[in-house]
């Protein structure tokens, strides 16, 4: 059952173009901005590539609890969970979704290297990353109301994984020297897990029957989960310092055709030093010029919000 649906990135990714098109930031900070743009992308459609082979095998299942883009706030800090599946055993698993467009390779230290213009290049390891997501959903299910036997709490099972793209190439070091099984494809989750069950006997374990719980529990204690869910919107213009750059007029906005009048209270020098505000809506004026009527030729401020807002001040 699905609890809660994958967040939709394309409203960021709009607003970060905006950015990237806008003339007054510098084209070193565009290119900033381009690559947070790009690796959004990128990460949103790996996102949605798991949470869709996720929704397909367990989203009808009343057996499974399934949350997406999980945020909370703990002791330790934020954590971001991609994905949380909970079954009626009070197995959590924690999922890590990766793209690796270029490949990954995974040594006998556990460490991980992509390419970047066919040079190794080293990468966090997605493994410590999601030992750092089990941790603090640990802490977090501390303080939540959970199931009992005999007057005594369940102990969740932790079971972390890193999903990887299909398309992604793994090379990985012998299995004696570091185990990789927790790093698999995305489309072969559903196997793993299978034959998990399989393994153990998902209804016949008596020791697994003595823990598994109703899918009303574990409904409940996913919806407590998403209650503490903390989502916050992310600040571009704080993290690139765009502030001063969209506080300027914008410099090669077209003239307007239109006929500069004193309709607006008091006119402003052509000496001053900087561009007034618009009464009207707040945003920054643009000195124009006036092509036609009774004051051609003449310079006035322009809104830079126009067509929206028309507003005008003539030069004195």
């Amino acid at each position: 059952m699905i609890i809660k649906s994958a967040d939709d990135k394309s409203a960021s990714i709009a607003q970060l173009n905006t950015y990237i098109a806008d003339t007054r930031v510098p084209p070193l900070v565009v290119r900033r901005i381009t690559t947070e743009r790009n690796n959004l992308s990128k990460g949103a459609a790996n996102e949605g590539q798991a949470a869709f082979q996720l929704n397909f095998d367990f989203g009808k299942s009343n057996n499974y609890m399934l949350l997406h883009d999980l945020r909370f706030e703990t002791q330790n800090g934020a954590t971001q969970i991609d994905h949380l599946l909970i079954n009626r055993f009070l197995d959590f698993y924690v999922l890590e979704t990766k793209t690796y467009g270029n490949g990954v390779s995974i040594n006998e230290r556990g460490e991980f290297n992509t390419w970047i213009n066919r040079q190794p290049v080293g990468i966090a390891s997605p493994i410590e990353q999601n030992n750092h997501h089990v941790t603090a959903l640990k802490l977090l299910l501390k303080e939540l109301v959970m199931p009992e036997r005999m007057g005594m709490r369940i102990r969740p099972t932790m079971k972390p994984y890193v999903l990887v793209a299909k398309a992604s190439n793994i090379k990985r070091p012998a299995k004696e020297n570091f185990n990789t099984d927790t790093v698999i494809k995305i489309d072969t989750f559903k196997t793993i897990l299978d034959d998990e069950n399989n393994n153990t006997g998902f209804f016949s374990n008596v020791g697994a029957l003595a823990k598994v719980v109703s899918s009303q529990t574990i409904q409940d204690v996913a919806l407590q989960l998403l209650a503490r869910h903390t989502p916050i919107e992310p600040n571009y213009i704080g993290k690139f310092g765009l502030a001063p750059y969209l506080a300027s007029p914008v410099t090669n906005s077209p003239t307007i055709a239109v006929e500069a009048t004193d309709a607006t209270a008091g006119g402003i020098s052509a000496n001053s030093a900087e561009a007034p505000v618009c009464p009207k809506c707040a945003s920054a004026m643009v000195r124009r010029e006036a092509k036609r009527g009774t004051n051609a030729g003449s310079a006035f401020w322009g809104c830079s919000n126009y067509p929206k807002c028309r507003s005008i001040i003539a030069l004195a």
